[in-house]
């Protein structure tokens, strides 16, 4: 934790609060360290993520399911076991650090609040994946249907290359079309 503030050690508050650091000697008047991201939500929300979210050309999807997130559980998501640490220090006087750990500071959920939030994600989570499999299945069709273009497209090049007669300027256009399908390929 010593590295925390650029070198300089941190030092328990005289106050005795826990997580609550002073280190004037850098600027920072009062540094607060919350745990974050409470593990046993987190693992299935990065699971989540990177079965759904990750890499996927549909963000927008996946809003609602992160709106839900947001709004009812990350507030109270600042608590041990964590993932991780977040050191949050002032950088302006004005800021009233008591007051904001105040507000970081929440009781743990009613287990009521717990079972609708739940149940609100597992609805989502099948409307999301129900959303993403229409995606997926249009996706795979019009694959399917730039491949057979391409093959068609292959074997009007053959007819035109064995035509008789065949001349300069259609060879260009042919060329054209070699290249717009070699574009394609990439692209699918």
């Amino acid at each position: 934790m010593s590295d925390a503030c650029a070198g300089a050690p941190l030092t328990a508050e005289s106050s005795g609060e826990p997580g609550t650091l002073h280190n004037k000697s850098q600027g920072a008047d009062l540094v607060t360290v919350l745990p974050a991201n409470y593990v046993y939500r987190w693992i299935h929300l990065i699971l989540i993520y990177f079965d759904l979210q990750h890499k996927n050309p549909y963000p927008e999807l996946f809003q609602r399911f992160n709106q839900i997130y947001n709004e009812r559980l990350s507030p109270y998501d600042y608590r041990e076991p964590c993932y991780r640490y977040l050191i949050l220090i002032p950088t302006v006087e004005e800021l009233d650090m008591n007051a904001f750990n105040g507000a970081l500071t929440r009781p743990f959920e009613k287990p009521a609040s717990v079972k609708d939030t739940d149940e609100l994600l597992v609805q989502t989570f099948r409307e999301l994946d129900a959303s993403a499999a229409d995606q997926l299945r249009a996706g795979s069709l019009e694959t399917q249907r730039l491949h057979r273009e391409i093959e068609r497209l292959h074997t009007r090049i053959a007819q035109l290359e064995e035509a008789p007669g065949f001349e300069k300027r259609i060879r260009r256009v042919l060329s054209r079309i070699r290249r717009f399908v070699k574009v394609t390929q990439r692209q699918v």
